[in-house]
């Protein structure tokens, strides 16, 4: 798995002056990783050029759209919003712009974050917090993997197992007579003889 990389330059009179990148965590997203550069970003002209205005550029809209709309549900963007209130007296914009354009900083940056992608990550490496669908995943994926085994496993009631090998959610039905067929429940003989015979 290569991972998700994150990246910036700065650019002055069209001149690269600094940039960075970094190796974020195997379970990290790339929502993450842009709401991360711009935090970065930001964090980076604060230190060293704090009276001068600054345009920061992103190809990364749904973290743009969500500074602007739903910031308040996420903890890295409110450190974004609260890092750009800090600049006082200087006139900042965060914009978004299409990716692969031939805009020479934003190809550069995603030149840097590809390269960042094939870094060995480390426990040096950036670590963000897992986020909530991929905590969802990896529950949801150990849960069915433990039906599964559930499932294969079973000695009694086997009937049901040839028609769905495999356990899925998909594969549920509100159909009274069909599951009553699909468990060998019901009236039928090899039921009745099994209920009669206890």
């Amino acid at each position: 798995m290569e991972g998700v990389g994150s990246s910036f330059c700065v650019y002055d009179n069209n001149f690269c002056i600094y940039s960075w990148n970094s190796k974020l965590s195997p379970y990290n997203t790339i929502y993450q990783a842009g709401a991360f550069v711009i935090l970065n970003a930001l964090n980076w002209h604060l230190n060293h050029h704090q009276t001068r205005s600054f345009i920061i550029v992103s190809n990364s809209q749904s973290v743009i759209t969500a500074l602007i709309k739903n910031w308040q549900n996420n903890k890295m963007l409110q450190d974004v919003i609260k890092s750009v209130l800090t600049f006082k007296g200087t006139c900042g914009v965060i914009s978004w712009v299409k990716a692969h354009t031939g805009i020479v900083g934003n190809d550069r940056a995603d030149e840097l974050a590809k390269k960042a992608t094939l870094l060995t990550f480390t426990g040096t490496s950036t670590q963000l917090p897992l986020t909530k669908s991929y905590v969802s995943s990896i529950l949801f994926k150990y849960i069915m993997d433990a039906w599964q085994s559930r499932w294969d496993s079973l000695l009694n009631g086997r009937f049901p197992c040839e028609f769905l090998p495999k356990v899925s959610l998909t594969h549920l039905y509100d159909n009274y007579f069909l599951n009553l067929f699909l468990t060998n429940r019901g009236p039928f003989p090899s039921f009745l003889q099994y209920i009669s015979e206890k």
